[in-house]
């Protein structure tokens, strides 16, 4: 995985996500795959072998936990409306401070 949207991606697909981090926030979104349960362990970098990597992909496709997890995450996921959500909130936000600013 890339980056927060890639991770996203997958996770909103609700198929298993490996993440290997190389800089920036992809540690943190490494460790929430894995603390959801949604890709097998991460794998640092400086421990990437084909090895590991194959195990890895063996673990995210074959593991009923990580498959199950996965699914239906992305079935939440698909069912938010974030940015209905996100409209709304600001609009509150908005309106609060508009009647506190009114005189």
């Amino acid at each position: 995985m890339k980056d927060a949207g890639t991770t996203a991606s997958a996770i909103r697909a609700g198929t298993p996500a490996i993440v290997v981090p190389f800089f920036a926030d992809q540690p943190f979104w490494a460790k929430r795959v894995e603390s959801l349960g949604v890709g097998p362990p991460l794998i640092l970098e400086r421990q990437l072998t084909a090895e590991r990597l194959a195990a890895a992909i063996r673990a995210a496709i074959t593991e009923e936990g990580i498959k199950r997890r996965s699914g239906e995450l992305g079935e939440r996921l698909r069912a938010e409306d974030g940015v209905g959500t996100a409209v709304k909130i600001i609009d509150r936000v908005l309106q609060g401070t508009r009647s506190v600013a009114s005189p």
